[in-house]
């Protein structure tokens, strides 16, 4: 038996219904503010700072940052039902966060221009085209801010992130460092040092 699955399925699966059925972790406050205490922790960070959440979803993450006092977080992901489910929040919250739909491979920021890049949620491995997670690593290091920045990124298998080819400016595969227990990681980082 052969089964054909779109290879385009990430477009239309993120909407109400995935709130519900993975409303265990990414609806888990709890565990938002645990992700967010980890980052903020390890990564000096000041409240001007400018902070993307990309295929950041309905920005749980980005709006945690801006009740802690962090003012310039954008959120951008592919569905715009989380989207504007994000936007619904920020409104209910009175949280300034800004919100964008688009593509992460092709985002219109200009170069060098945020300070920290959150990539959470086993966000890499969805598009079938070979490389699409290099063209989002790409598009990250192009925006970011080269000397200060951080980019964190969360994966379900993040050693594979260590073969990953170094990009244009990044010194060392081996910055990376790891947040977690046993095996398999909970998050990833990479200092700006590799960007």
């Amino acid at each position: 038996m052969t089964i054909d699955v779109d290879p385009d399925w990430w477009k239309t699966l993120f909407d109400e219904v995935y709130l519900m059925t993975d409303a265990r972790s990414i609806g888990d406050e709890v565990i938002t503010r645990q992700e967010i205490d980890i980052f903020t922790s390890l990564v000096p960070m000041q409240p001007h700072d400018r902070i993307l959440d990309l295929c950041g979803g309905q920005g749980r993450h980005a709006l945690e940052l801006c009740r802690r006092g962090f003012r310039d977080c954008t959120v951008l992901d592919y569905s715009q039902s989380l989207i504007d489910i994000g936007k619904r929040e920020a409104v209910d919250q009175c949280r300034s966060v800004q919100f964008a739909q688009g593509d992460a491979r092709h985002t219109d920021l200009p170069p060098e221009t945020l300070d920290h890049v959150l990539l959470l949620g086993n966000s890499l491995g969805y598009i079938t085209e070979p490389d699409a997670d290099l063209q989002i690593l790409q598009r990250v290091c192009a925006c970011s801010n080269h000397t200060a920045g951080c980019c964190w990124m969360s994966l379900m298998a993040p050693p594979h992130a260590r073969h990953w080819p170094l990009l244009p400016g990044m010194k060392s595969a081996t910055t990376w460092s790891f947040a977690g227990s046993g095996k398999s990681p909970r998050a990833v980082s990479a200092p700006g040092r590799w960007c």
